[in-house]
């Protein structure tokens, strides 16, 4: 049930200095080599020369003034790629990832002199009453489910039998293991545990969580993994390194990328039944699958009417026993973090 704002509540409830900082922060990950032995050692990121074809579409090719010609040429160029070692078919992608209390309220916010109700104050009253009817509990669960399902992966996924193990410190070490593919994950026990700890962290002051997880999967031997990719302005493709092991040419998966697997857990906007799509915790929804966004301003579902109709949306959770959607979609933006601000001249 989406938030009705007006445009006047959107300009006077906005304020002109809001943020909040984020309460998952993902670590850059590294993707090794698995030894039969155990051993693990850096996928290392290698440039190579290919004679390759001409193969993109140029309205020119089809105008008969022979530029069509040019498609008889061979396309020479470098290309950077990341390979198992010829004696490897199974790797590891190995990040961590810190959950802190920082979505129970803003960070900071300079309020409106027009608002029509106190921000600061009904944030604090919205995420306690999501956290006492079951809310933050649901959302932990949700971030335990990204953590072990193999999305950090991204296009490595595609790979046999997909495991993961999950590390933390308690009274000593623990240790969590879980198949990416299995009903439960192999092990519903676990999720509960995860579930737990994180739920915890997100909303406990003073209270932390640092799992260390490692996904392991099988390829063919010497086979391609693919590391983020740096955006660079000239179209070349350049591919993430993070250093490990004293190998600067270790390959890499950028934070962010894990970060945003790890909030893809959007299933609340309304065309959800038509595309059954997660989609990644943003304000205005975005499915880059798709090239558009789902959480269409004017809807009542992009985060700044939610947002702006805060009020409405205490009174509505005032009034039922579990948090709707429009609940959980705003405390899964208040884990997310961001800034949340107009400027004066908007």
């Amino acid at each position: 049930m989406a938030i009705q704002t007006s445009t006047k509540e959107l300009k006077n409830n906005i304020p002109h200095m809001c943020n909040v900082n984020g309460s998952i922060r993902p670590s850059n990950a590294n993707i090794l080599n698995v030894f039969d032995s155990g051993e693990t050692t850096p996928v290392v990121i290698q440039e190579s020369s290919v004679l390759g074809t001409t193969s993109e579409f140029k309205e020119a090719y089809f105008k008969g003034e022979g530029e069509e010609l040019k498609i008889d040429t061979p396309n020479p160029h470098h290309v950077e790629v990341a390979h198992l070692d010829p004696e490897v078919n199974r790797f590891c992608v190995q990040g961590s990832v810190n959950f802190v209390p920082q979505c129970m309220q803003l960070t900071n916010c300079q309020e409106n002199q027009n608002k029509t109700f106190g921000l600061t104050e009904k944030v604090r009253e919205v995420m306690q009453d999501i956290k006492q009817k079951g809310g933050m509990g649901y959302l932990a669960r949700k971030y335990a489910v990204q953590l072990v399902n193999g999305d950090i992966l991204f296009r490595n996924k595609y790979a046999a039998d997909l495991r993961c193990v999950v590390s933390f410190q308690d009274k000593g070490e623990q240790e969590l293991e879980f198949d990416c593919l299995a009903d439960d994950f192999g092990n519903p026990e676990g999720i509960e545990t995860l579930t737990r700890y994180i739920e915890d962290a997100l909303t406990r002051d003073h209270c932390y969580f640092h799992p260390v997880y490692k996904i392991y999967g099988t390829i063919n031997y010497g086979g391609e993994v693919y590391p983020s990719q740096e955006l660079d302005m000239s179209s070349k493709k350049i591919l993430f390194r993070n250093k490990i092991y004293n190998e600067p040419d270790a390959a890499g998966i950028h934070s962010q990328k894990a970060g945003n697997a790890l909030r893809k857990i959007d299933t609340w906007y309304s065309n959800y039944a038509n595309h059954e799509r997660a989609i990644p915790v943003d304000p205005f929804g975005p499915d880059k699958s798709r090239a558009t966004a789902m959480r269409r301003p004017g809807s009542g579902e992009t985060f700044y009417e939610i947002f702006a109709g805060l009020d409405k949306l205490a009174e509505r959770l005032a009034n039922h026993a579990e948090p709707d959607n429009d609940a959980m979609f705003f405390a899964a933006m208040m884990v997310r973090g961001g800034v949340f601000s107009t400027s004066k001249g908007s």
